[in-house]
């Protein structure tokens, strides 16, 4: 009897300090949404609403505003103040979270990430002039604090840090990944002609919604459109298209721009060559603390160093980087595997670079530079025009919502949705079946039933009192 009672008075103390735990959680989010929505009522509801959905890994609310912006990209508008203070509160939140045992530390932490990256960006841009109104509107500060890797042509890839080297392997391949801030992007190397590998189709995990490029063979046969979203054919027929999850999807110029919730973007250009098509893809993420920095893949590690990114590029150097069948974010037809493109050899193009006469490469050299290719980009740009008459690719410009623009305030909220853009969903061709990797059938991570407070926060509980929760 006695054990009895000692055993329930322990595990009435953890209930009464997970309680005591989630309930300063809760002060601290109730907090977030008075500082944010002193700072504008609308947007600032959003924002918190936004907030937790993103830590409970759920849909974001609908857009109340008529801004097309990701949570991060409004987050970044709030004046530097106010982010400080919401820094501070959501790395409060991510140390309870990791000191509780009954509670979720990832819940957490996506939320903390967010929050230390962009103040670090207000204030990078406070340094070089930018400024903030409260009224009547709030102007922008410029986001200057961020680094871009790029894979071009057959392929060339620059790192995040600038390291330069010829990717010769076939196959499917991580490109950036970062669990903390639920962002992945992944590449399919194919043979197009002989030996020479391109870029054929982009994956990317975007806050937990599944986005794919298909350069070329579609897997589901639906040749009317490239792009793919949670296994869906979309064609954008609008300025934008909001994702579930909180990122956003643009098109224009044969080229897909996708924003994550959490800042990162990847720009994916289709391109030609011979009778195929083929990818660039472009991606920019924030520089990191050693906290904070988890970035793996073919671009290296985005810590600043180049020298770091790979101990070595001989032999299967990329093999821990390839995409296997629990980790692909592709789809495929029926009878077609993650392993059927996966013949990752090296390609003996790469002893034919050497060959080349220097003055082909130098008269390549110059129509690269006059089209605007980067010092960075330049040999890779020089070798597909010299050896494949590849035109010149400039590496894509990453434009930030947040340059000289002005959030006017608003009186009441305003309808901003795929539906009122008019956004158009194709359905996929019905005699077809898409094999979908079944861990990543839905890649949204559910609810669990541990007693996590966002576990119980409900969309309707965000749009009021976020103190008046129920605890199951």
């Amino acid at each position: 009897m006695k054990t009895l009672l000692l055993l329930f008075g322990f595990i009435t103390t953890i209930s009464t300090s997970a309680f005591s735990q989630e309930t300063l959680i809760n002060q601290n989010f109730n907090s977030i949404r008075t500082i944010l929505t002193g700072w504008d009522n609308i947007r600032g509801e959003w924002l918190t609403s936004s907030f937790i959905a993103m830590s409970n890994n759920q849909a974001i609310p609908n857009r109340t505003f008529p801004e097309q912006v990701t949570p991060a990209q409004l987050f970044s508008t709030v004046p530097i103040d106010k982010k400080e203070r919401v820094n501070e509160l959501l790395e409060s939140n991510e140390r309870i979270a990791a000191n509780t045992p009954q509670l979720n530390p990832n819940s957490f932490l996506t939320m903390a990430v967010l929050a230390r990256r962009f103040v670090r960006i207000g204030q990078t841009a406070a340094q070089v002039g930018g400024t903030t109104m409260n009224n009547p509107g709030i102007q922008m500060n410029p986001n200057t604090s961020t680094l871009t890797a790029f894979s071009s042509g057959e392929p060339h890839i620059v790192t995040f840090d600038n390291r330069y080297y010829k990717n010769l392997m076939v196959g499917e391949f991580v490109l950036a990944k970062s669990v903390a801030s639920n962002f992945e992007v992944q590449t399919r190397l194919q043979a197009l002609s002989g030996d020479v590998s391109f870029n054929t189709a982009a994956a990317m995990n975007v806050g937990g919604d599944k986005v794919c490029v298909y350069a070329n063979e579609k897997p589901d046969g639906n040749n009317s459109s490239s792009l793919r979203i949670n296994g869906e054919s979309v064609n954008i027929n609008n300025p934008i298209y909001y994702l579930p999850m909180g990122g956003t999807v643009s098109y224009a110029n044969q080229s897909y721009t996708v924003n994550w919730p959490t800042g990162e973007i990847a720009i994916i250009e289709i391109r030609k060559y011979l009778e195929n098509n083929y990818l660039n893809v472009a991606v920019q993420v924030y520089t990191s603390n050693d906290k904070d920095n988890d970035m793996t893949g073919l671009f290296g590690n985005a810590n600043n160093n180049k020298a770091d990114d790979f101990a070595s590029l001989d032999g299967d150097w990329a093999k821990p980087y390839a995409v296997d069948s629990r980790s692909s974010l592709f789809s495929y037809s029926p009878d077609i595997t993650t392993e059927t493109y996966s013949n990752r050899h090296t390609s003996t193009l790469n002893k034919k670079m050497d060959k080349l006469p220097e003055s082909t490469l130098a008269v390549s050299r110059k129509i690269c530079q006059e089209a605007g290719v980067g010092e960075n980009d330049l040999e890779g740009c020089a070798f597909d025009n010299a050896y494949f008459h590849i035109a010149p690719n400039p590496r894509p410009v990453f434009n930030s919502f947040i340059d000289g623009s002005t959030l006017v305030r608003l009186d009441q909220p305003v309808v901003n949705t795929n539906a009122s853009l008019s956004a158009v969903v194709v359905a996929p061709v019905p005699d077809k079946k898409t094999t979908v990797n079944p861990q990543l059938r839905n890649i949204r991570i559910p609810r669990t039933n541990v007693p996590v407070i966002f576990n119980v926060v409900r969309i309707a509980p965000l749009l009021g009192n976020m103190g008046n929760l129920i605890i199951r």
